[in-house]
């Protein structure tokens, strides 16, 4: 009785087995006992067979209280007719037993923590090269000079290169579509805030479009603005699986507003080109209806108006000339001067009177002590150089004023040098503007859109003198006028000796 009851107390724990190996570790155990009981055990019942069950639980659990319930058991089930050699020998079978199947559960157990531990180191390694990629990966894209901007399938930014941050000032992660223009405060191109849905990013994101060379403008943090330009795609994979998006952007700031002034330039141009095109059609009209009527026609208005014709073709001529100049400067060719001796005080008078003549509003002052400053120059080209420099002050003080037309002589290290500064009391020019004051199509933002120009005149300038073997140099202040120079080289003393 009291191992009767020893076993009906062990049986809550046996039966609190969970998992279905103990289930077909049973039948396999109950399968093998009925053999035993056959062969081993002639003349007991099929009844008696049950021992396989706490015999297999208890080898189960791997404790020597489940190997005590099995033998308990065993004599309980035996007490009513085996003898004591039949326990004995049913004892030896349970050890047996027990001990093959703590065998196989023990091999059984050491294969799954194999697989478990070969499973966690493939884990590790996979996760291991998965760092390296992305670590790569981002080494890569840092370095690259166009910004790279990345997104998850569902839009959200999650990559940022080095370059795109300096981009745009900020380099926000986590970002949605809807939130692009905000966080990283896009613009159109006339400085609206940008729709998101309609910038690049979003439209990979949101229609899988591959868009290229879109541009748009990004205003920073510190309030600066640059424009750029970029490209966006869907990134899928072999089966069609959208994998991400990508943006690549550039700063093209300066290639826009070199294309806006090249627009400029040529609407300027054809002003330019036209107005003595009036003229001279205007006066050769004139001239005509003159020359058709029965009596002579005066020769004061004939010789005045070939004289406009005269002045308007030769303003077209240094126009075209400038042109020219330029194209060869844009090729990185040299000037071919025609250099002659031409004394630059004579050439100063010659054009003050010039301008002098079409306007009332300015005061037009040649000044200086030298009777002549002759040099080895290309008399036209220097002309039209100084020329542009006088026009320009003219048109830049448009309340009228003194201009100032200084020449001297001076003399360093590198030899004697003829200076011949213009000064005037208009406009001004801007200091963010003075470092590019002398570009091709480069306009002062002070006058954009209020004064007419086409901005290649003092690039033609600083080409003429420098092919001279000069330098040009202005100060300005906004408001106070502006002050350009001009240093051309003069031959020393010894040279004109020889030359004499």
């Amino acid at each position: 009785m009291v191992a009767s009851r020893s076993v009906a107390a062990s049986l809550p724990s046996i039966w609190s087995m969970r998992t279905g190996v103990a289930i077909g570790l049973l039948a396999a155990a109950t399968a093998a006992a009925v053999i035993i009981n056959t062969l081993v055990l002639p003349g007991n019942n099929l009844a008696s067979s049950l021992y396989a069950v706490p015999i297999l639980i208890a080898a189960f659990r791997l404790s020597p209280r489940g190997i005590g319930s099995v033998i308990a058991l065993v004599v309980v089930l035996y007490s009513g007719s085996a003898t004591l050699k039949d326990y004995a020998l049913a004892t030896q079978m349970f050890a047996v037993t027990g001990l093959l199947l703590v065998g196989f559960l023990a091999l059984q157990l050491a294969a799954q923590r194999s697989m478990a531990l070969a499973a966690l180191q493939s884990r590790d390694q996979a996760l291991g090269e998965a760092e390296r990629l992305a670590a790569e990966r981002a080494a890569v894209l840092g370095q690259i000079a166009d910004g790279v901007i990345i997104t998850d399938p569902s839009g959200r930014i999650t990559f940022v290169n080095e370059t795109a941050r300096q981009l745009h000032g900020v380099a926000e992660m986590g970002v949605p579509v809807e939130h692009y223009s905000e966080v990283y405060h896009l613009l159109t191109l006339d400085g609206q805030p940008h729709p998101p849905e309609e910038l690049p990013l979003a439209r990979a994101v949101l229609h899988g479009e591959t868009v290229r060379d879109a541009r748009w403008r990004i205003r920073r943090p510190d309030g600066t603005e640059i424009v750029a330009e970029g490209s966006s795609a869907p990134v899928n994979a072999i089966d069609g699986t959208r994998l991400g998006n990508t943006l690549a952007l550039r700063d093209v700031t300066a290639q826009y507003d070199l294309d806006r002034l090249k627009g400029d330039f040529l609407a300027a141009v054809a002003h330019d080109l036209n107005n003595p095109l009036t003229v001279v059609k205007a006066n050769a009209q004139l001239l005509g209806r003159s020359l058709a009527r029965p009596e002579a026609p005066p020769t004061e208005r004939l010789a005045a108006g070939l004289a406009s014709i005269e002045a308007a073709s030769s303003r077209m001529a240094a126009l075209v000339a400038t042109l020219l100049d330029l194209t060869q400067l844009e090729l990185h060719q040299s000037l071919d001067l025609d250099r002659r001796p031409t004394d630059l005080v004579a050439l100063a008078r010659q054009i003050a009177a010039t301008h002098q003549s079409g306007t009332a509003q300015h005061r037009l002052q040649v000044e200086t002590a030298e009777s002549t400053l002759v040099g080895s120059y290309d008399a036209p080209r220097l002309e039209r150089a100084l020329d542009n420099l006088l026009g320009n002050a003219i048109k830049y003080s448009p309340a009228g004023g003194a201009i100032a037309i200084r020449l001297g002589r001076e003399e360093d290290a590198a030899g004697t040098w003829a200076r011949v500064a213009v000064q005037d009391q208009g406009l001004g020019i801007q200091q963010a503007d003075l470092p590019r004051v002398f570009d091709r199509f480069h306009r002062g933002a002070n006058v954009v859109g209020q004064i007419a120009g086409t901005g290649i005149g003092l690039a033609g300038v600083k080409q003429i003198v420098e092919q001279h073997g000069g330098r040009v140099t202005v100060e300005s202040r906004l408001g106070a006028g502006a002050t350009f120079t001009v240093w051309l080289p003069l031959p020393t003393a010894a040279g004109r000796d020889d030359a004499g």
